[in-house]
């Protein structure tokens, strides 16, 4: 069975002050339709958020306790995603990248590997000018 590819869909916020993640919390299953947000806070740090899919390419259901972990992928070439990020948590729905470059643009993916190694294809490409 293969994983379901994410989707995503990225929007650019400008924020006064830095927020703090949220706690995650468990989500029922099945799971989510996958969506995710990217967004820009006052510190140029870049924040990335997703819900994870509930059905794989075969339109079986996948549980959240059937996730290994996300695969994010960063870049400013779209076609060099070389910041790599693996999530084991799959109640973790937000990474925050810090230290990213004024005035450039992030092009990102989202990467979803099962319990049993089964990867999904890389979500399409998005990406946001800071």
């Amino acid at each position: 069975k293969s994983t379901a590819k994410p989707t995503i869909t990225p929007t650019k916020t400008v924020t006064k002050a830095p927020t703090k993640a949220p706690t995650p919390t468990p989500a029922k299953t099945p799971i989510p339709t996958p969506t995710e947000t990217l967004g820009l806070d006052s510190l140029s740090t870049l924040t990335l958020s997703w819900t994870v899919p509930a059905k794989r390419t075969d339109n079986t259901s996948l549980y959240i306790n059937e996730i290994g972990y996300y695969t994010i992928h960063v870049g400013t070439d779209p076609k060099a995603l070389n910041i790599t990020k693996e999530i084991d948590d799959p109640y973790q729905s937000k990474l925050v990248i810090t230290e990213v470059e004024p005035e450039a643009t992030y092009y990102f993916a989202i990467q979803v590997t099962d319990i049993y190694g089964i990867k999904s294809g890389l979500s399409a490409v998005r990406s946001v000018r800071l």
